[in-house]
């Protein structure tokens, strides 16, 4: 029993000591955005083609924040990272209102470079890069699925504003260019067609990070 306090305390002791020294925030964050871009659908049967789509995508997504530039020790910092883990919904609406709904995990690598630092603010600029695996379906009498992989690179500008004691309110503001890559398959009544779904797209997004200084 007293090896497994031991143990319990040293691990609090090396987390304390830890963000102190890198001072790291925790906690979550929302974002959304939209934009637009161009989805190619081929098809795998023998009467292989390719059809260029026109979309216009949006997302909303929630999840889990870790930044390392948060908190007493973080606001004279030039440098931070700051690693977003969460849920993305994805629609993507082609020029015939027909919506290829998709759900998945994205995780974001944003790394920051401070203009501004001070007590209360602490403001930023730098690149995103981003990775997200995706499914979903049509919104449409079809039965139509697909799974998308994609990568992301960005910019974005942020801000880290203290609030309370040890808690910040982390708005931003960016840009992402998005290729995706993946399959669908589908049952048109006359037998199941399957494929391959590739592209981009180009979005403006915006969100909001709560984070908790430790």
């Amino acid at each position: 029993m007293k090896t497994h306090v031991r143990i319990i305390v040293s691990v609090l002791a090396i987390l304390t000591m830890s963000s102190t020294a890198y001072a790291l925030g925790l906690g979550g964050y929302f974002d959304l955005g939209g934009g637009s871009g161009t989805i190619t659908e081929s098809y795998d049967s023998y009467f292989y083609y390719e059809d260029d789509i026109d979309v216009d995508a949006s997302h909303f997504g929630i999840g889990f924040t870790l930044d390392t530039a948060v908190g007493a020790n973080g606001v004279d910092k030039f440098f931070g990272y700051q690693l977003r883990v969460g849920y993305e919904g994805l629609d993507l609406e082609d020029n015939e209102d027909q919506t290829l709904e998709l759900t998945g995990l994205i995780i974001d690598n944003n790394f920051q470079f401070a203009f501004i630092k001070g007590p209360t603010l602490r403001v930023w600029a730098g690149p995103q890069v981003r990775v997200g695996f995706y499914s979903g379906e049509l919104d449409s009498d079809q039965d139509y699925e697909a799974t998308l992989a994609n990568f992301g690179v960005g910019l974005l500008i942020g801000a880290q504003i203290k609030v309370g004691n040890n808690f910040y309110i982390c708005p931003n503001l960016g840009y992402r260019y998005s290729a995706y890559a993946g399959d669908w398959e589908a049952d048109y009544g006359f037998g199941e067609e399957t494929g391959d779904l590739e592209g981009d797209t180009n979005t403006i997004f915006t969100g909001v990070d709560f984070l908790f200084a430790l």
